[in-house]
């Protein structure tokens, strides 16, 4: 428990003293999105395993008890697809906006892990692919542009749910010879038949992207 006590300290830049096993995720005060997922790879490094799916109400003693067995795995709920049957069978609507799913993400750029260890970070490895990484690295602000495809990521699997729980490593950012990005799914091919649309932007201090899926 102390090592991952330590672990939470140092990635919520927090004192290891004020926390404790009953400490929850919530209070820690990490983003929703980029926080976690830094967390789940930082805990992988720890202790071997995944722990996917981590929840803003699970306490450190929770997170403990799952790395090492004694409680059970997490369960990632997945919604039922909105491509029902059911769903299909209603009037659809005239508006333009109702065949659109939009998914939509914001992240401090500050709380991207450094890139010393760029190519051997597991949160690097596991959520960039090659192509992501060698592109950013050639940019004049290689955490933006990786926090930027962050975004674009998160905001895909916000966007509906045939996305919701596809690994980060098999989506792929890249652009079009006129710079525009676009997404791929790796592996998965019927999901690149899916007209999607993504607009990625940056400041100094904040990424976001907004992405949308046709119906």
């Amino acid at each position: 428990m102390d090592k991952l006590i330590a672990l939470v300290a140092k990635i919520s830049n927090r004192s290891a003293s004020k926390l404790s096993e009953k400490t929850t995720l919530r209070e820690l005060g990490l983003s929703a999105s980029l926080g976690l997922a830094i967390l789940e790879k930082r805990i992988k490094e720890l202790y071997g395993k995944d722990i996917p799916g981590l929840r803003w109400d699970l306490s450190l003693a929770d997170v403990y008890q799952i790395a090492h067995g004694t409680q059970a795995p997490l369960r990632v709920e997945v919604k039922p697809s909105m491509q029902t049957s059911e769903v299909k069978s209603q009037p659809r609507s005239t508006s333009a906006a109702s065949d659109w799913d939009i998914g939509i993400d914001l992240e401090e750029i500050k709380n991207m892990p450094s890139l010393d260890k760029v190519r051997s970070d597991l949160f690097y490895k596991e959520t960039f692919t090659d192509l992501e990484l060698t592109g950013a690295l050639l940019k004049p602000n290689p955490l933006a542009s990786l926090c930027g495809i962050f975004c674009a990521k998160e905001a895909l699997r916000k966007s509906h749910d045939d996305f919701s729980t596809i690994p980060f490593s098999q989506l792929e950012i890249d652009h079009h010879t006129n710079g525009k990005p676009f997404i791929r799914v790796l592996g998965l091919e019927h999901l690149n038949s899916r007209p999607i649309k993504v607009s990625i932007t940056h400041t100094d201090a904040y990424a976001s992207a907004v992405v949308m899926v046709g119906q």
